[in-house]
């Protein structure tokens, strides 16, 4: 029956005399309602449904639903609406019914990081509620290694692991935690794991193995076989003297391969001794690809004779892609050489590069300083044939 306002009659007759009667009764009104649905679209504790009264505003209900990880925004016809077109408590005024969906914003929290003790940067981060968050491992302490992140202060074990990734759910500072260095420079019998191919690269976890490799590279007597390597965990070389990995004594002692730091930093990296010239974690390397590696320690009281090339992460690269990499507090100090017609190749990143690229990598908080001789020097590189892309240098030379 249409809404308006209806007038109900009696009407009476006596069967034996057939005369009748007419009476008027109360007048009443039909009225539409609309029903006013609410989807908690994704949540829980969707309110009740409520009634609309034709011509008149209802008033929106002040109940709201829950959903973990999001904030409730309001209410909006679109099940797909990022803003809210109706509020709790608000009024809907439409002559039609409706259903109303709940709009939702994921939270989002602030990460803080103290580096307990280290030194470095550890920026602030915001993650929204679903996403995940891969720990920085951009800290460095002298005589430690980073082995992660905690929620207290003086955890020995991390909570968050370098090189995983984490979904956090609150505001929170996480501890650096540090493990010190027990490496007095052995050597490993062999790799961690792998077989050095593409699909199972050597897995290099610990300082030991980092100099096997070294050792392995530096005895070769044959031209090398392009191999995969890939570093498992931060590792810290305590300051002992490192011999570079390829020290090209020979035409065969040269590194060859695919070095994956998959994020992770060796620090305390030291070398005071010659090495015949080429200094560096890595002292020659040719037709290969250093990636996702981080490097600090010292290069100091170096004196040549002869040509020389000397960097952190390598000394010279041929042929060779250096990407993704960064030097932390990495600093070349007191280099010479006294050739009158020799030059020294001097950078952060690496000394020399012929036919190579370097990309996306950082010197930071890292110096050079040159004594004495013929040298070239820059803080990314010292001589370049090659492309340099998206790099950036803080540091002194």
């Amino acid at each position: 029956m249409p809404s308006g306002t209806y007038y109900a009659a009696l009407n009476v007759r006596n069967s034996n005399t057939g005369q009748t009667k007419s009476a008027s009764c109360a007048s009443f009104t039909l009225v539409d309602s609309y029903t006013v649905t609410y989807n908690a679209n994704g949540g829980t504790n969707a309110p009740s449904s409520q009634t609309k009264i034709h011509g008149e505003d209802m008033t929106i209900t002040s109940s709201a639903p829950k959903k973990t990880g999001h904030i409730f925004k309001g209410w909006a016809s679109s099940k797909t609406a990022t803003e809210a077109q109706y509020q709790p408590g608000g009024v809907y005024t439409k002559n039609t019914p409706i259903t109303l969906y709940a709009v939702w914003e994921p939270e989002t929290y602030t990460i803080n990081f103290d580096l307990n003790g280290g030194k470095g940067e550890a920026e602030s981060a915001t993650i929204t509620y679903g996403d995940s968050m891969r720990m920085p491992n951009t800290a460095v302490r002298e005589g430690y290694y980073l082995r992660g992140w905690s929620k207290t202060k003086n955890a020995s074990a991390p909570d968050y692991r370098i090189g995983m990734d984490y979904k956090l759910t609150e505001n929170i500072t996480l501890y650096a935690v540090w493990a010190s260095s027990t490496w007095g420079g052995s050597v490993a019998s062999g790799f961690a794991g792998g077989d050095g191919t593409a699909e199972d690269p050597y897995q290099i976890s610990n300082a030991s193995e980092l100099a096997y490799l070294a050792d392995r590279v530096n005895q070769q007597t044959e031209t090398p076989e392009y191999e995969y390597y890939i570093l498992t965990d931060n590792i810290n070389l305590g300051y002992e003297e490192w011999v570079p990995i390829g020290v090209y004594d020979s035409g065969t002692q040269y590194f060859c391969g695919s070095f994956d730091g998959n994020g992770y930093t060796v620090s305390d990296l030291y070398m005071s001794g010659n090495n015949a010239g080429y200094v560096g974690l890595f002292g020659c390397v040719k037709n290969s690809d250093i990636k996702d590696l981080n490097v600090s320690g010292d290069a100091e009281g170096q004196s040549f004779s002869g040509a020389s090339y000397v960097g952190a992460v390598a000394g010279c690269v041929y042929d060779t892609d250096i990407s993704g990499c960064n030097a932390i507090y990495a600093n070349i100090s007191d280099i010479s050489n006294s050739s009158s017609s020799a030059y020294t190749y001097v950078g952060i990143m690496c000394g020399y590069a012929d036919n190579s690229g370097i990309t996306d990598c950082n010197a930071d908080d890292s110096y050079i300083s040159i004594s004495q001789g013929n040298t070239y020097a820059g803080m990314m590189v010292g001589y370049m044939k090659g492309d340099i892309t998206g790099c950036s240098v803080s540091s002194d030379v």
